[in-house]
Formats: structure tokens, sequence, C-alpha cells
């Protein structure tokens, strides 16, 4: 599933325009996030997960944010509730 972090994000900010900088960003965020994720909660649902962690990223990245610990911290905040 960690490679398919990797694609997802690449695929969509590719057709959407970002630099090459913008997606190792986001595919960074997005390998961390769901890494941490599956350590505390292996059972969840992981493609709703999974789907759910890369729009957060991506929504973040259109408004601006570039920190790649408050992009891992946002695209885990709907998945832990906060």
């Amino acid at each position: 599933m960690q490679g398919r972090s990797i694609s997802t994000v690449n695929v969509v900010s590719a057709s959407l325009g970002y630099d090459f900088e913008t997606i190792m960003l986001m595919t960074r965020a997005a390998q961390e996030a769901w890494e941490e994720h599956t350590l505390v909660s292996p059972s969840a649902k992981l493609e709703d997960a999974h789907a759910a962690m890369v729009r957060r990223i991506m929504q973040a990245v259109e408004t601006g944010e570039r920190d790649p610990t408050r992009l891992r911290a946002l695209a885990l905040s709907g998945i832990r509730g906060e």
C-alpha cells in the first residue's frame, strides 16, 4: 500500500500541474502519514483511509501549505477524529 500512496499523489498532482518539488513534498507527507496510520490503526478500512489522507494533503497544498510535518498532521487529522 505504501507504493500506492506514491503513485496516487504523483498521478493526481502531475495532472494538476504541480512542480517536481511540490510533488515530492506531497509524496513524502503521504508516505509518512500512511506509515504512521497503519502503525496506529492497522485494521482500519485501508482504501478509505488512504484516499482521505491523500485528499487532505492535496487540499492543504492547494491553499499554500508546504511544511511536511504539518501536511502529515493534516492527513492524519480526520483519521484520528481530530
